[in-house]
């Protein structure tokens, strides 16, 4: 590429305006430019050291037009660098630290850089006009011995897209969390990044992982979907992260769907995370939907988070309630509640998701599923259906979610209860009430099927 400087030399007694027209990097020592002198004032060197003096000026001038396009124009090379001012891409942070931007034009943001051990990772850079915005990094794991607890570190915000357009970078994993007597708590995933304005945002980050032999451990909480710009969709959100362990381990439970603004459509709830002990285990519940904005249907509640165990008792997640329908759309349906599953303890399906509120002349959301309870010479008890939301006016209600199924070898079966049918907006009819989930053992029961509403 071509560059043109002017150089401004002043002289003793003179004022010369030099114009330099410098060829590329790569002819710039075999093959120089001529230099050109423009209304230059006279003076009384010596012709061979006026010659040595212009031919000094070319690699001067190139270095200054390299630098100068390099300001507007380059991408960042060091870690956690910013592209040039107007195109380029910035470059990844290194460990904790922020991804660059990205060109005031053209460009995507640099990825966060990792989190030093228990500490949060990086943010992910922001796009300027037209690009995506870089990915949050992850939490750093965090391992500890004896009984020391362990916490891992929270994952980075993802960065923005372009305001014009581009998709907003996801939020970073949560860093996990190793013990062995102590407690283990891992980190939250990060939230996801804005979006431009036709753009996705940018999804929640799972949350990390924790596992302690003889403590107790807590999963990361999922982050939240970022909410949509005008026209594109809004952000889900992230996983729970799952728990593990010989005591009692709980799961994370899943990010909140980001919200629809105006058009744009809003994100589902992250499921949650899953739990497995020899003890107790408690699975995470699902997220909640994001309401609609002006219009469209509410985003669907996450799944609660599925456990298992050897002699202790199991609890399946809760599913995440649906979000709010925007006008003429539909609440959004309730997510389905998880299932527990244990070899000799007690096995209980998480009860389902309530389904969302309707918009104007919309019906409400489907109630979620219970989840069922499974075990071999324990108790099965299947989760309870979550209720049909509430129509709008002249909507009519939603259905309740099914009971989930209760099932044994050798011990007691419950089915589930049936949920409650959604009440009728003005001028609208209730839902019908879900049906009641089957008990598979003589001794036990099925349940009850769900009013009407």
């Amino acid at each position: 590429m071509a560059t043109n400087a002017f150089i401004i030399a002043l002289t003793a007694g003179s004022f010369a305006v030099v114009g330099a027209a410098c060829a590329a990097t790569a002819h710039a020592e075999t093959d120089p430019a001529p230099i050109v002198i423009i209304g230059a004032a006279k003076d009384h060197k010596p012709a061979d050291r006026q010659a040595k003096r212009a031919a000094s000026t070319v690699p001067s001038a190139l270095g200054v037009g390299q630098d100068l396009v390099g300001f507007f124009i380059s991408n960042g090379d060091e870690p956690g660098e910013n592209a040039g001012l107007l195109i380029g891409n910035g470059a990844n942070g290194g460990l904790g630290q922020d991804g660059g931007r990205g060109g005031l034009l053209f460009g995507n943001g640099g990825n966060g850089g990792v989190g030093l051990p228990g500490q949060a990772g990086g943010k992910g850079g922001d796009a300027g006009l037209f690009g995506n915005g870089g990915a949050g990094g992850n939490g750093g794991t965090d391992v500890k011995v004896d009984t020391a607890p362990a916490a891992g570190g929270p994952g980075g915000k993802g960065g923005s897209g372009g305001i014009l357009g581009g998709t907003g970078g996801t939020g970073g994993v949560g860093g996990a969390a190793f013990t062995e007597k102590g407690n283990a708590s891992a980190g939250a995933g990060g939230t996801g990044g804005a979006a431009g304005l036709f753009g996705k945002a940018g999804d929640g980050g799972a949350g990390g992982y924790a596992n302690t032999l003889t403590g107790t451990a807590y999963g990361g909480q999922g982050g939240s979907g970022a909410n949509s710009s005008w026209l594109g969709p809004a952000g889900n959100g992230g996983r729970g992260g799952g728990a593990g362990g010989e005591a009692v381990v709980h799961a994370g439970n899943g990010g909140t769907g980001g919200h629809g603004q105006g058009l744009g459509r809003p994100g589902a709830g992250g499921p949650g995370g899953q739990a497995s002990s020899q003890m107790t285990a408690i699975g995470g519940n699902g997220g909640k939907g994001g309401n609609a904005g002006f219009i469209g249907t509410g985003g669907t509640g996450g799944s609660g988070g599925n456990t298992a165990t050897n002699t202790g008792a199991a609890f399946g997640g809760y599913g995440g309630g649906g979000g709010r329908g925007g006008l003429a759309g539909r609440g959004g349906a309730g997510g389905a509640g998880g299932a527990g599953q244990s070899t000799s303890g007690q096995a209980s399906g998480g009860k389902g998701g309530d389904g969302g509120t309707g918009g104007a002349a919309a019906p409400g959301g489907t109630g979620g599923r219970g989840g069922g309870g499974v075990s071999n010479t324990g108790d099965g008890i299947g989760g309870d259906g979550g209720k049909g939301g509430a129509g709008g006016v002249r909507g009519d209600g939603g259905t309740g979610g099914n009971g989930g199924q209760g099932g044994t070898t050798t011990g007691k079966s419950y089915g589930g209860n049936g949920g409650q049918g959604g009440n009728g907006g003005q001028g609208g009819s209730g839902g019908a009430g879900g049906t009641g989930g089957p008990g598979k053992t003589s001794n036990g029961n099925n349940g009850s099927n769900g009013q009407d509403g």
